[in-house]
């Protein structure tokens, strides 16, 4: 009896690991208190609406976190993006 309670717990196990993989993370809503500050150091990707996913949003991640901005906002991130300084270079001794 206790060898059937232990293999039901591991097959039980096993099926949960793959549908949390599976799950996708998707906006379900966006934040408009965006700042030009936080867009000069975000990475992004953007989500479509065309499958798993209920609305075109903007993924911006910072620190760790993500959040998700309405698709306007990708206009502001480029000009933002545009109008940072270059960094210098490093001379390189030889």
């Amino acid at each position: 009896m206790e060898l059937k309670r232990v293999l039901l717990g591991l097959s039980l196990c096993a099926l949960l690991i793959p549908t949390q993989a599976a799950i996708p993370k998707c906006c379900v809503t966006v934040s408009k208190n965006i700042s030009n500050k936080m867009l000069k150091r975000v990475k992004h990707t953007a989500q479509q609406d065309d499958g798993i996913c209920q609305i075109k949003a903007l993924i911006l991640y910072l620190d760790g976190k993500k959040v998700c901005a309405p698709l306007s906002v990708w206009k502001r991130l480029v000009d933002v993006r545009k109008k940072r300084k270059p960094r210098k270079q490093k001379k390189r001794r030889n």
